[in-house]
């Protein structure tokens, strides 16, 4: 477990190091193994939260800014993801203290298919993450993401109705690749891999220039009108 510890540390430095200050979200380890084994998963939860937050640390004696945020993964229910986050809290604030607790932001990585925990989790959680990688299909085929963008819009729609101010993003290829229907339905943006940033910045950038080009002669127009 200790040398589990120091892996993670590591890690966690380089991945804090590569954001340059930006926003990293980072998931708790979970694989169908250990969820057969809730004391093993406890356990490496544990030591992977350790090793986060001492990284941290060290970068804020750096003089260096880094926001990060966690996320449970696949909480079934919102009892569930309200154990989840208070293990989070409770390590956040005996590693870096209860300043940072009080600040971090912990949200829940779900399944597009997952209405009816969705629904309970939002009430509680500071934002949900779609995951695409839970979709069987190929990230790349088109129908995928398609299907990926209609879960979503399902999966909106419905914990906004019950928490108008949700925050919700996607996660994983599919996400990238279904991004102009992503940006329609008004999810509030994606997690996609450093090799996708580029490609997802510029036609997320492309979509937002579109749309206030839309507006304007939109505003224009009904201005020629009068």
């Amino acid at each position: 477990m200790q040398r589990i510890y120091y892996i993670l540390r590591s890690t966690a430095a380089g991945l804090l190091e590569s954001s340059d200050g930006s926003w990293v979200a980072v998931t708790l380890p979970f694989t169908p193994e250990l969820s057969a084994r809730p004391l093993k998963l406890n356990a490496l939860q544990d030591v992977q939260l350790e090793a986060l937050f001492a990284a941290l640390g060290e970068r804020y004696r750096q003089g260096c800014d880094s926001r990060v945020d966690l996320l449970a993964p696949y909480p079934a229910s919102g009892a569930e993801f309200a154990a989840m986050r208070e293990f989070i809290e409770t390590v956040a604030e005996q590693t870096l203290g209860h300043a940072f607790a009080a600040t971090c932001r912990i949200g829940a990585l779900i399944a597009p298919d997952a209405h009816r925990a969705a629904e309970e989790i939002v009430r509680i959680a500071d934002f949900l993450v779609l995951d695409g990688a839970a979709m069987a299909a190929a990230p790349e085929d088109d129908a995928a993401a398609e299907g990926f963008a209609l879960a979503a819009g399902q999966i909106l729609t419905a914990v906004r109705r019950i928490k108008p101010a949700a925050v919700v993003f996607a996660a994983g290829a599919p996400a990238a690749y279904a991004l102009a229907d992503l940006y329609r339905i008004g999810l509030n943006g994606i997690f996609c891999s450093a090799d996708q940033r580029t490609e997802a910045l510029l036609r997320a950038a492309c979509l937002t220039w579109m749309t206030r080009q839309e507006t304007f002669e939109h505003t224009e127009g009904v201005r020629a009108v009068k």
